[in-house]
């Protein structure tokens, strides 16, 4: 998957990531399930005006909690009050992440089954799947044998330790994944492995980890036409073979890093005027995120009329695209 080195590239390797045949638009509507680099993924994708869902149960590790998930959004109605637990005076669903947990149970249920019904909604009109692997260990609860999402720091001697083989994964998510690909024939389903390692146990154990996700996405690029791998994990790996590219935890990719797995997936797995779109909004999402010091002062409100000016411009080119939240937003700031 490697270009030969030539020029400036040849004191590194250099990954060599093809086209997606299947671009995302904003027309697209989007669904992103699985690690921190889904939601990662996902966040960027929503914060640039492209209609995503993700994670509506919290993010998953393990490639059997997401073949759950995706079979769950097909059939399954919503959660009960038994699919709870009461732990620790709070109450979980091994379904969900620890995000969904709380004090409350009727509260908790509704906040579960408001995400999920809202996931199961937006499914239906589906026609990008991006999905991210992070794991092929998975704990099963030793009272029913069922494989959790989360333990939600349950006693350690509730659960089993198991590695899912390449042929188990491929199968939990190639079931559910082809009844997709028949409701929806030109679904574009993007996998990806979560260039996250985790170390928890050791270095050796996550790498026979991700080598059995590797050999499961590889056989399901041969099972379903519809899927294309974007290589996230071998950029993090070769290209960015250095931890000035980690945060301080020397796990997580850094700041850096995540904007330069962004621009490849980009590239890749969008479409040239939906490109466009981005480069012109970068700055105006920058401006959001700007810390305002003092509302009421003049260089504010200066610095709000260039935004909205930069806002007006580019709703013009892409009149499809709604940005009547940013021009409330800068429209408030000259206000103050």
């Amino acid at each position: 998957m490697s270009k030969q080195p030539s020029g400036s590239d040849r004191f590194r390797t250099v990954v060599d990531v093809p086209r997606n045949p299947a671009s995302i638009s904003h027309q697209s509507t989007i669904l992103s399930i699985g690690s921190c680099f889904a939601e990662h993924i996902g966040t960027r994708l929503s914060n640039n005006h492209f209609a995503t869902c993700r994670n509506p149960t919290g993010i998953l590790y393990n490639p059997e909690s997401i073949g759950m998930l995706l079979d769950g959004l097909l059939h399954r109605q919503a959660y009960r009050e038994d699919d709870l637990i009461d732990h620790a005076g709070a109450f979980y669903s091994f379904d969900h992440h620890g995000a969904f947990c709380g004090g409350n149970k009727a509260e908790t249920l509704e906040r579960i089954n408001r995400a999920w019904a809202q996931a199961r909604h937006w499914a239906t009109g589906l026609d990008t799947l991006l999905v991210t692997l992070g794991t092929a260990w998975v704990y099963r609860l030793k009272s029913t044998g069922r494989v959790v999402a989360n333990c939600h720091k349950m006693p350690h001697d509730s659960f089993e330790r198991h590695l899912l083989e390449p042929t188990e994964i491929a199968q939990a998510l190639g079931d559910c994944l082809q009844k997709y690909v028949h409701r929806t024939p030109c679904l574009n389903i993007i996998l990806t492995i979560s260039p996250v390692r985790h170390l928890r146990d050791n270095p050796h154990a996550n790498s026979v980890s991700k080598a059995h996700l590797m050999t499961a996405v590889f056989q399901l690029e041969q099972q379903i036409a519809n899927v294309y791998y974007f290589p996230a994990y071998e950029i993090m790996m070769d290209e960015l073979r250095d931890y000035r590219f980690y945060e301080c935890d020397m796990v997580h990719p850094s700041k850096v890093a995540q904007q330069y797995i962004w621009d490849g997936f980009c590239r890749a797995c969008i479409d040239r005027r939906a490109r466009e779109f981005i480069d012109g909004y970068t700055a105006i999402l920058n401006a959001r995120h700007h810390r305002i010091q003092q509302s009421a002062a003049p260089s504010t409100r200066h610095f709000a009329q260039k935004q909205l000016q930069r806002v007006r411009q580019l709703q013009s080119t892409f009149p499809h695209i709604s940005l009547q939240g940013d021009a409330d937003y800068f429209s408030g700031l000259c206000a103050s």
